[in-house]
């Protein structure tokens, strides 16, 4: 059984987490404590975001795809955008941003800047040996089967258990899993169920 940990990405260089004005949280209540005084600006990569999603989905909440958000006049959605300076004079004050697509630089106001730059999986030891998907992520149990086909190679008559692997027996659990919530409580409870499936694999050979 596999339960290894999922590596942080590193923060923008340019941001240090002395700033008070700099965070890796994301509170719930951002809007109502700084939303009426301050700039916020939120850094996400792709793969953070799309699980930010997941989780308001996992949560029951309400979510807006980027063309909805677009529409909010308090919202600026900028893809394809790197933060490459920040200035201010003892706390946040402004963001130098550059278009990934033009080169082109611009300077906005911002007295918030929330980091949300989610996991990488350190899967690279397992290349050939189990399915990933684009992102490094182990698929297992019903991803590996998502058109109701069993994965290529996989030699029983049966499809793989819930945490169970490309490769029959071996089983992963935690931040490396691909669709993980990536939590504590949730990998703590993917690792007693995958015991439960690695007994029951066991009792079948």
């Amino acid at each position: 059984m596999m339960a290894p940990d999922a590596q942080r990405r590193q923060r923008p260089a340019i941001v240090t987490v002395d700033d008070p004005g700099v965070s890796r949280a994301v509170a719930r209540d951002l809007r109502r404590r700084y939303g009426e005084r301050h700039r916020i600006v939120r850094a996400e990569s792709g793969e953070a975001a799309l699980d930010a999603l997941r989780q308001m989905k996992l949560r029951g909440e309400q979510v807006a795809v980027i063309e909805q958000i677009a529409d909010i006049a308090s919202i600026a959605v900028r893809t394809c955008t790197e933060i490459t300076e920040a200035h201010g004079d003892g706390h946040l004050e402004r963001l130098t941003l550059q278009d990934g697509n033009t080169g082109g630089t611009e300077i906005v106001d911002a007295q918030r800047l929330f980091v949300f730059v989610g996991a990488a999986p350190l899967t690279g030891w397992l290349d050939g040996v189990l399915l990933r998907d684009q992102h490094g992520f182990v698929l297992a149990g019903p991803d590996l089967t998502p058109a109701g086909q069993r994965p290529p190679g996989w030699p029983l008559d049966r499809p793989p258990y819930h945490l169970e692997t490309s490769v029959p027996g071996v089983f992963v659990a935690g931040d490396v899993r691909a669709e993980s919530p990536r939590r504590v409580a949730s990998a703590v409870g993917e690792g007693a169920m995958a015991v439960m499936l690695v007994h029951r694999y066991l009792e079948r050979l």
